[in-house]
């Protein structure tokens, strides 16, 4: 059995933005949310929750086809 960190959907997102934003903190979807939800390992219902959580908190902000990290 191998243990996994576990980390909150909210620590998830975060981490991916950070690790793939620009130096300006853009990141371009690739594909869909859905495909992303994928990628990080979260339902897409937990992943939409999540972003306007992050939104409404003024730590991202969304526009079409990008995630910008602002905190």
């Amino acid at each position: 059995m191998q243990l996994r960190p576990t980390r909150s959907a909210t620590e998830r997102v975060l981490q991916f933005l950070r690790l793939r934003a620009k130096a300006h903190g853009e990141w371009e979807l690739d594909g869909n949310l859905k495909q992303l939800a994928e990628d990080i390992g979260l339902r897409h219902e937990a992943l939409y929750r999540t972003l306007a959580s992050l939104e409404q908190k003024g730590r991202i902000a969304r526009r079409t086809g990008k995630l910008i990290l602002l905190a």
